[in-house]
């Protein structure tokens, strides 16, 4: 779902992302500090498994960007699995080879994580996808196009429409798609490997809990993962892109509804991915 802020390259990525860096850092921050101990343990030992994997790192919260990084090395089988189409989402479809989605991904996460048949390679690599992908089912943008109505030269699936260019930071942000990668221009301009990244994050989701009332957050005990795409989905034809066009100048109004939402959406996230963790190492 994140390549934040920087220049030229900023714009060229922000369309096939969700969740610029900083949100998938945040909800990540949110997951490590609600993780039982045991399972700190266990997941901070399968982080350090691809610690040496470019783009290195051995940080829980940074390693949640490691799935868009590889992707944009080559990793390019992966691309579907950051998404789900509309249409998967109301038939259902979790499983299946032609269906290699966003659900069907955290499906078979879950599973490998769960096996003890298991490698450590396995593991440590399902850890990652799941828990990028787990946050980007969160994301209204993330439920797309169906891949069969979509243009042979495109692998994208994302309504990524532009819309009147908006400030974010340094930078303009000028399709509908970008702009709810941002949090609607809610989350800070932090990439994983900026200056003193861990503190601002951890600053940042500190503030961030206190002004949510986790009692408006939907269910946190749900792991369906066809369910959090199903919200998603929701948010999109309710509010995200309800009576928004191609060239739309957004309200004031939009982008403080859309700025409540996405910091929910993160939040959700974050708490859910800790719970389901906590259901597959913790022993009990």
């Amino acid at each position: 779902m994140l390549r934040i802020l920087i220049a030229a390259g900023f714009l060229i990525s922000t369309s096939v992302h969700a969740w610029f860096d900083a949100g998938h850092m945040i909800s990540s921050r949110i997951t490590w500090q609600n993780l039982k101990p045991d399972v700190r343990k266990e997941v901070q030992l399968l982080i350090e498994e691809f610690s040496h994997v470019e783009p290195k790192s051995n940080d829980f919260v940074k390693a949640s960007t490691w799935m868009d990084d590889v992707k944009s090395r080559g990793l390019w089988v992966t691309n579907y699995w950051h998404t789900i189409s509309k249409e998967s989402v109301q038939k259902a479809e979790i499983r299946g080879p032609s269906q290699q989605h966003g659900v069907w991904l955290v499906n078979e996460a879950v599973d490998t994580l769960s096996s003890s048949n298991s490698t450590r390679f396995s593991r440590a690599f399902m850890l990652r996808a799941l828990m990028h992908v787990s946050q980007d089912l969160h994301s209204p943008m993330h439920i797309c196009d169906d891949r069969k109505n979509r243009p042979d030269s495109s692998k994208k699936c994302y309504k990524a429409f532009k819309i009147n260019p908006l400030d974010f930071h340094n930078e303009s942000l000028s399709n509908i798609a970008s702009l709810w990668d941002s949090g609607v221009l809610s989350f800070p301009p932090y990439r994983m490997d900026s200056p003193k990244v861990s503190q601002n994050i951890a600053r940042f989701s500190k503030k961030l809990l206190a002004r949510t009332d986790k009692t408006s957050l939907p269910n946190l005990n749900e792991l369906n993962p066809l369910q959090w795409a199903v919200e998603s989905l929701d948010i999109q034809e309710q509010f995200a892109l309800k009576e928004v066009t191609p060239g739309s100048t957004l309200t004031d109004n939009y982008i403080k509804e859309g700025q409540k939402i996405s910091e929910q959406r993160i939040v959700t996230a974050g708490y859910r991915l800790a719970n389901l963790l906590n259901s597959i190492f913790h022993k009990k």
